[in-house]
């Protein structure tokens, strides 16, 4: 068992994002938050993303590609029609405002066809909700 035997927590750590996408080749973001139905991230600054541009920088040869899921709620094809905009907001997100070369990275819409979780609950439905952020 673990005892914390002071009440401080010590100094915040950043979380390792880059170490997440090179080492697993896939990132899978909860932090992107879009409103329902829309490709507009809520938000001015996206910490994973300013950690994925950087690892970009650092790593010339390496190329990823931004994937969009959305949950099974609605029209099929207006949930692959969102997600795919949703990549691409996610892709100039990380190129003008990050500064990451865009030739090195692509985006794909998946709709609901990857799913994580049922859709049963809005909980599951919330994890199907994503961002993934994979390694070419």
């Amino acid at each position: 068992t673990w005892t914390r035997l002071s009440p401080n927590a010590g100094d915040p750590v950043a979380y390792p994002y880059a170490a997440e996408l090179t080492q697993c080749g896939r990132l899978r973001t909860y932090e992107l938050v879009f409103a329902s139905g829309s490709d507009q991230m809520r938000g001015t600054d996206w910490p994973i993303l300013s950690a994925v541009a950087e690892t970009l920088k650092q790593n010339s040869g390496m190329k990823i590609q931004i994937a969009g899921h959305t949950d099974s709620t609605g029209d099929a094809k207006a949930n692959q029609a969102l997600s795919e905009r949703r990549a691409a907001t996610v892709k100039r997100i990380l190129s003008e405002k990050y500064g990451a070369d865009a030739a090195r990275i692509t985006t794909r819409g998946w709709g609901s066809e990857q799913a994580v979780a049922d859709n049963a609950t809005d909980e599951e439905r919330a994890l199907n909700r994503r961002v993934e952020i994979v390694l070419n």
